[in-house]
């Protein structure tokens, strides 16, 4: 009864926050409308493509290959715009209790286990990664508790199929698992067969990122993918970026923590991992080792918006310090250090992520994180009466260009756009001094 009271509440709150977010339209085209697309395309049998915001028809699987879009797609005729937000705040109560089933396993104090949820549920990266739009990893990442599960269980075939699921989401998560699956091996280095298994999946990820970074991407658009000017530093592709990693160690090490901008978001996002769980994460060191790819993709990057403790680029984070802080108290002698630790613990947690509602170095967007606030459940830059109005008089089969933060709203068509792409599209719809302004395309000129 506990654990069921936590997670409503947990689903309350998550509600509060996401759906709140976009009924009050905080939620943006990239990256929930180019998402809730792909989906109304997959779930028509068409192939989504990149000119949703760019000017390009390139396969929208060679900007990121994600394989849950396509799964997922028969679940937007039961829950329309709304479908990905909810399986994504799912995912994560279902990783909560993945996390708890986990604890269970390495103590038999059932309150470090309810503790270790509820740290997981208030974890400030998972906070951040709801209140802005819908990706994948989100749910991808609350796999790696039943995937521990599973193979300390020795159900090896729920171990492979949880890899595989992570592993489809995103062409990055492979690469993390190769380091979770290489930690692990610490962990059952006296267990020869799960010993193979982890050498199993680690060899599969390994062939799963190659195949997918090398092969099919390249074979889907020749140019890199539009997001990998962050690392064009380093190289063109991910063999030139461990190429450069292995022949430039010491600039990676300090490029991890220096702040070129001078704004501090590297050392307070550092400062709430620590204060997360991450100080009595040390205890398990070789789980640190998980962190690694991580924190690299984020501060080896040239671009300021991933090093901060916004987005959802912080919430693998919370699959590894969590698990790590509670297993880690779960095997200490003393029951009162245990209790203490445990309740310091959540109550950290909690702390952060209010703290990060009101950051000092990182900008975010307040209305969107801030569920305790009544700028959250408003929306001050148009009349959402009005633009509902609109939106809904727009006849379903014309092609739309509109502002970003209208097209989740317009995203179930076969023609819709992140003005100012577009260009050709049957109407556009954007915000004008306050006021959603629709404009018909006749004869090649725009009439309102």
């Amino acid at each position: 009864m506990i654990v069921a009271a936590v997670l409503l509440v947990a689903a309350v709150m998550y509600a509060l926050l996401s759906f709140g977010n976009h009924y009050y339209y905080h939620t943006y085209g990239l990256d929930l409308g180019v998402y809730s697309h792909a989906l109304y395309e997959y779930a028509h049998l068409r192939m989504p493509d990149c000119s949703f915001f760019m000017e390009s028809n390139r396969i929208l699987l060679s900007d990121h290959f994600d394989l849950y879009l396509p799964l997922l797609s028969p679940l937007i005729y039961l829950f329309g715009q709304y479908t990905l937000l909810l399986v994504q705040i799912v995912a994560v109560l279902l990783g909560a209790l993945g996390v708890y089933r986990l604890i269970c396993m390495y103590t038999d104090k059932w309150w470090i286990a309810v503790a270790a949820m509820m740290s997981f549920l208030s974890f400030f990266g998972i906070w951040h990664a709801l209140a802005f739009d819908y990706h994948s990893n989100v749910v991808a990442c609350m796999w790696p508790p039943w995937l521990m599960v599973a193979l300390r269980r020795q159900q090896y075939g729920k171990y492979s199929l949880f890899l595989i699921l992570i592993c489809i989401a995103k062409e990055t998560l492979p690469l993390w698992m190769v380091f979770v699956l290489m930690a692990l091996m610490w962990d059952y280095r006296r267990n020869r067969k799960a010993l193979c298994w982890l050498g199993g999946g680690i060899m599969f990820c390994v062939i799963y990122l190659l195949i997918v970074s090398r092969v099919l991407m390249p074979t889907m658009c020749p140019e890199p993918s539009p997001g990998f000017w962050r690392y064009s530093y380093m190289g063109d592709n991910i063999t030139d970026v461990a190429k450069w990693l292995f022949n430039n160690p010491v600039e990676a090490v300090r490029n991890l923590f220096s702040d070129t901008s001078g704004s501090g978001q590297k050392l307070e996002f550092y400062c709430c991992l620590f204060f997360s769980g991450g100080v009595i994460c040390l205890l398990k060191p070789h789980w640190l080792l998980m962190l690694i790819p991580l924190i690299a993709q984020k501060m080896l990057s040239v671009d300021e918006a991933f090093w901060g403790i916004g987005y959802q680029y912080n919430v693998e984070c919370a699959t590894v310090v969590v698990p790590a802080t509670f297993i880690a108290l779960a095997g200490l002698k003393s029951n009162r250090l245990q209790y203490a630790l445990s309740v310091i613990g959540v109550v950290f947690a909690v702390s952060v992520t209010v703290y990060t509602c009101f950051p000092r170095a990182t900008w975010i967007r307040s209305e969107n994180v801030r569920v305790f606030s009544l700028s959250h459940y408003r929306n001050d830059e148009f009349d959402l009466e009005k633009a509902r109005e609109i939106i809904d008089s727009i006849p379903p089969e014309v092609s739309v260009s509109a502002a970003s933060c209208l097209t989740p709203h317009l995203a179930l068509r076969h023609q819709i756009y992140c003005y100012p792409a577009g260009q050709n599209a049957e109407y556009r719809l954007i915000i004008e001094d306050g006021n959603v302004v629709l404009i018909k395309q006749e004869e090649n000129e725009y009439e309102e």
